[in-house]
This record gives C-alpha cells, sequence and structure tokens, in this order.
C-alpha cells in the first residue's frame, strides 16, 4: 500500500502521481477523477510570489528596483506597460539582478493613455459637456507600472504582482496627504 501526506493545494487543483499508480507525485491543474493522470502535466510545486526592493507609492526621486525570487532557480519576468508577463512576447522582460529597473519621473513622456477617448465627444451644447471627453492640456503625470511573476520549468508559475510609482516633487505634491509614503 502507497500513501502520501496531502500537501496544501490551491484552489480546483489536485494531488496524485504523474503516471497512475507509479513515477513523481505532482500538482495537477485539473482534477480528474476516475481518470488517468497521465494525460496532463503534473507540477512539482508552486512558486512563491517574487518580492520587491521597494513598495509601489510616491517618491521623491528616481531609484533602482530589483526583483527576488526566493527560488534561485526561478526567472522573474516583468512588463512595464500594464501587461500581463508572458514569455516571449515583445512587451516581456527577464529580470536580470545585475540590471535593475529605472524607476524614474516619467512626467516628459508623450501623453499616450491619457489620450484615449472613454467618453462621448463634445458636440458644444451644455446638455453633454459634463459628459465629454477632453484632451489634457499639457502633459500629465505618468506612473511606472511594474507587473511581475516567478516561472521556472515544472513548476506552476507564482501569482502575479502589480506595483505602480509616481516620481518626483511635483506628484509628491500633488498627492500630498492622500496616502502614506513608502520611505
Amino acid at each position: 500500500m502507497d500513501q502520501s501526506i496531502l500537501p496544501v493545494l490551491q484552489s480546483d487543483n489536485s494531488w496524485g502521481r504523474i503516471t497512475d499508480g507509479d513515477g513523481d507525485w505532482a500538482y495537477f491543474l485539473q482534477p480528474t477523477p476516475n481518470l488517468s493522470n497521465s494525460v496532463e502535466t503534473g507540477y512539482f510545486g508552486f512558486l512563491e510570489m517574487p518580492e520587491c526592493s521597494h513598495a509601489g507609492g510616491l517618491y521623491p526621486q528616481a531609484f533602482e528596483l530589483n526583483l527576488i525570487s526566493s527560488d534561485p532557480e526561478a526567472q522573474i519576468l516583468y512588463t512595464l506597460d500594464c501587461s500581463v508577463p508572458v514569455l516571449g512576447a515583445p512587451s516581456t522582460y527577464i529580470f536580470d539582478p545585475d540590471l535593475p529597473i529605472n524607476i524614474y519621473d516619467r512626467s516628459f513622456e508623450p501623453n499616450e493613455h491619457s489620450m484615449i477617448r472613454s467618453t462621448i465627444p463634445w458636440d458644444g451644447t451644455a446638455q453633454n459637456e459634463q459628459n465629454a471627453w477632453f484632451p489634457p492640456n499639457g502633459l500629465v503625470r505618468k506612473a511606472n507600472v511594474v507587473r511581475y511573476k516567478a516561472i521556472r520549468p515544472g513548476y506552476l508559475d507564482s501569482e502575479l504582482r502589480t506595483e505602480s510609482y509616481l516620481v518626483g516633487n511635483e506628484a509628491l505634491q500633488s498627492y500630498e496627504g492622500s496616502r502614506s509614503y513608502p520611505w
């Protein structure tokens, strides 16, 4: 008779043999009651969510952001455009501890997202003025949004983490009192 101590499972996962009755124990993304586990890939564990050197928030000056995984064999994928990191995607980078992420005041960059119309255009009438979209007058403050997760072959990806940073004295003055500073 074979037995195993059931480890902690995430929602809708199962624990079983990679090959029924044989082989290593593994996590499965979908339970397969009364079916063979050989039809699905088994995973040896769940990766922990990486940590970062600076919590999201308001900062007076630029700094270098480091991402840290508790698993030395894991890679950390990250994006800077608000997208979900996917290995091989054009906007996804693999974090290199020798090249930290530069977090800086992006106010001088061209407006991009603030130029997306999210309401109806103004037709000149008073009725729709409060709901109309108007382009910003000049450049707007922009956040550095970093989304990241750990990956490793044979393991389930960590949860996705997102941190947002506003940098510079203008950002500090604009949002002063809205929340505590991270330093």
